[in-house]
């Protein structure tokens, strides 16, 4: 569940593109719960995945991405929100802004100005999952973290078979990468699975 912080509001534009059209809109956070999230303990990134998003930000992605999404056939839907995530934040390791591992809630991704491969995968399997109503999977690569939906439509690409079912990648890191596409360094690597 969302935790329930007084609301500090805070807010972050973001902006990407998509089919040669730009699109811009404006996130609201709750700056509380980033707080409260500075001091919780690095998990399981499971926790990540399952976890669910605070009320403002919740509402502003729902206004800000489903009427682009919902006249749009399954497969471009996916991509409108793929190329979203892939291009609407900055990139940073871990490393690199903290000096060590963390993984996001996905609220925090509207706050802190850079996020990794593991940030952008919670965040579009969130937004698979609520917008779309569509089962994701994570695929944990060595040094990469990835996603992979399994759609209701024929889409061809690079996928996995996980308990009898086709699920396509979708790497919301990979900038630019369409539905189906590895990154390359990846491609032969053998993913472990995580079940949300």
């Amino acid at each position: 569940k969302s935790i329930n912080t007084k609301e500090l509001l805070k807010t972050k534009d973001v902006k990407f593109e998509f089919d040669g059209k730009e699109y811009a809109f404006e996130v609201k956070y709750n700056q509380n719960a980033i707080n409260f999230y500075n001091d919780y303990p690095l998990a399981d990134i499971e926790v990540y995945f399952d976890a669910t998003i605070t009320p403002q930000t919740k509402e502003s992605l729902t206004d800000g991405l489903l009427p682009l999404i919902k006249e749009l056939p399954e497969s471009e839907a996916v991509m409108l929100l793929l190329r979203f995530v892939q291009t609407a934040f900055e990139y940073q390791t871990d490393q690199q802004q903290f000096g060590k591992e963390k993984f996001f809630f996905p609220d925090e991704l509207f706050h802190y100005h850079y996020s990794d491969c593991e940030d952008r995968s919670v965040l579009f399997a969130y937004l698979a999952k609520e917008l779309l109503g569509l089962d994701v999977i994570g695929l944990n690569y060595p040094g990469h973290m990835a996603t992979a939906v399994k759609f209701n439509e024929k889409v061809v690409g690079d996928y996995i078979n996980y308990k009898g079912q086709k699920y396509v990648v979708c790497d919301p890191t990979f900038v630019n990468a369409p539905i189906g596409q590895t990154m390359p360094q990846f491609a032969d690597a053998n993913a472990i699975v995580v079940e949300l």
